[in-house]
């Protein structure tokens, strides 16, 4: 088909280039016998066959005579040249009567006249049997194979018989009825009965009537039907059970879906639990550190009140001292009596404590204080967290090897005797409850406080170049020689960057840990991870924040007034 359809567009393409009007008509005619609707059935059928020879196999192209055979009308029926021509007349009336130029005749009793209802009901329906007749003649006549034994073959009597009952059927289409069921068959080699043979003598059939050979082919045939009947039912069983596993297939898709979805909201619901959790913990967490650290910063403040007040008074009087006894010393001189007493009068309010210095300018802001307490805490926490659980973990480990051992002895016969309680003797013990955990000492205030001088003096702050922390008098606590103690805290709390004393130089394990501790100071606080969660926690956040800071500009908050 596709080698015909490129041949078919070549010819277009060479009769479209032709300039010659003669030419290109005959290229059109040519091309119009051989691709045309009819070139089909003009064209003489082949075949090809392949044959074996000399040069090995062969193809060549020959005559299908088959083909040609069931093309011609009764040429396999051995029709004789009568026959052939009465056929071609019959034909040759049809055509003129299809097209109307038939010479029909005109006698009365041929002349149109009225009909009953059911006369003419009668011959529509044998028009209609008629036509149905000859759609099935013409499509036995065309078949190329030779015709089973169960297709009626004395159809020719009948369809006369049919056709004889129009009487008011116009000439035209009783030739047609006519045409189309003559016969054009022969009958099969194995036929039963009388067949139409095309208007040949009617011959008998070729069968064998043995009683032997028809009750073996009973058999076989009622055989043959059980088996298609067994067939039948088990198809109609597979095709049920086909249909049963296929819903049995959707009803598990179905059920695999719903416990997805169930698993997917147990886990959502889960989800929606652990993150309440959460925050209930967190909220409980930074409650309780909110508490703490009012603790923690109100010793800090009470502390560092008292060592200034002292520092300042100390300072003043140290000071004072020193002038009154150059004073003296050059008015014993000069005898002026009214300088000495003047003098006299100064420190005696120095005393009193009515000349004081602004020793509250020297205070650590609010801002850095909390921040380094805040670290501390949660550094301590983690410390206090990981010794638990070492002493947890040494427990049972302890634990276990008493077990074993006791075991390992009872297999060789020892006995289990109780010792002495370290309980036993309670009454002589003082119960001392030790500090918390969180506890600030005095010795760890005095380390923040220099270390908060000591970047706030690097960052230019004025009060604090005169810190009591650089500054050496007698009773002076806060004053610290060298900062190799406050280093090693920074590095511990990790708050902020770390500064070294100039008396003693940093070890390479105190460098790596301040190094460590500059990069704690780039993470974020907790405080403000959770504060991320929620915005009811975020407002209760700011909320404690701003009481905290009320509270702190008021003055010094103490532990009993934090808890009013």
């Amino acid at each position: 088909r596709r080698r015909r359809e490129a041949e078919m567009r070549k010819a277009r393409k060479r009769e479209q280039a032709v300039r010659n009007p003669a030419k290109k008509v005959a290229l059109r005619l040519e091309n119009t016998r051989r691709f045309g609707p009819d070139a089909e059935q003009n064209n003489i059928p082949l075949q090809r066959i392949d044959v074996l020879g000399v040069k090995g196999t062969e193809t060549f192209e020959l005559v299908d005579v088959n083909v040609l055979q069931s093309r011609c009308l009764a040429l396999q029926e051995g029709a004789s040249v009568q026959t052939l021509m009465e056929r071609f007349l019959s034909r040759e009336q049809r055509k003129l009567a299809s097209s109307g130029t038939l010479d029909l005749p005109t006698t009365p009793k041929h002349l149109p006249r009225p009909m009953s209802w059911q006369a003419r009901r009668d011959k529509v329906v044998l028009q209609r049997e008629v036509q149905h007749f000859g759609k099935i003649a013409c499509r036995i006549n065309t078949m190329r194979r030779q015709l089973t034994q169960h297709l009626p073959y004395d159809t020719e009597e009948a369809a006369r018989r049919k056709i004889m009952q129009l009487s008011e059927v116009s000439w035209s289409a009783r030739m047609d009825a006519c045409e189309q069921v003559s016969a054009h068959m022969r009958a099969p080699s194995k036929s039963k009965n009388f067949v139409s043979t095309g208007g040949f003598v009617r011959q008998k059939a070729r069968g064998r009537t043995n009683p032997e050979l028809m009750r073996l082919n009973t058999r076989r045939t009622g055989r043959a039907w059980a088996i298609v009947r067994a067939l039948v039912w088990w198809l109609a069983l597979m095709q049920r059970v086909k249909r049963r596993n296929r819903a049995m297939q959707v009803v598990k898709l179905t059920l695999s879906q719903c416990g997805e979805w169930a698993r997917l909201r147990f886990a959502m619901h889960w989800l929606v639990r652990a993150v309440r959790s959460l925050q209930h913990r967190a909220r409980a967490f930074l409650r309780l550190k909110h508490q703490r650290m009012e603790i923690m910063q109100a010793q800090w403040q009470r502390f560092e009140d008292v060592n200034l007040e002292s520092y300042c008074i100390n300072f003043a009087n140290d000071v004072l001292r020193d002038k009154y006894e150059d004073s003296s010393r050059r008015y014993l001189v000069s005898g002026a009596q009214d300088a000495r007493s003047k003098n006299k009068a100064m420190h005696q309010k120095l005393k009193e404590g009515i000349v004081q210095l602004d020793w509250k300018k020297f205070r650590i802001p609010v801002s850095k204080r909390r921040a380094i307490l805040s670290r501390y805490y949660m550094v301590t926490l983690k410390k206090h967290l990981r010794i638990q659980t070492s002493i947890v973990t040494m427990m049972r480990r302890v634990v276990q090897s008493q077990r074993e051992m006791v075991g390992y002895l009872q297999q060789f016969g020892a006995e289990l005797k109780s010792g002495l309680s370290l309980t036993s003797d309670d009454k002589a013990v003082q119960d001392v409850a030790p500090p918390p955990w969180w506890h600030l000492s005095e010795e760890v205030i005095v380390q923040f406080i220099a270390l908060c001088a000591k970047d706030l003096k690097d960052g230019g702050v004025e009060p604090f170049q005169d810190h009591p922390a650089f500054i050496s008098i007698t009773g002076n606590v806060m004053y610290r020689s060298s900062m190799h103690e406050a280093n090693m805290l920074l590095a511990l709390v990790g708050s902020g960057r770390a500064t070294h004393g100039p008396e003693r130089k940093p070890t390479q394990k105190v460098a790596k840990k301040a190094v460590w501790a500059r990069k704690l100071g780039q993470r974020a606080d907790i405080e403000d991870v959770f504060g991320l969660f929620t915005p009811r926690l975020r407002e209760i956040t700011e909320k404690q924040s701003s009481e905290y800071r009320a509270s702190s500009l008021t003055g010094t908050a103490t532990p009993t007034q934090t808890a009013a």
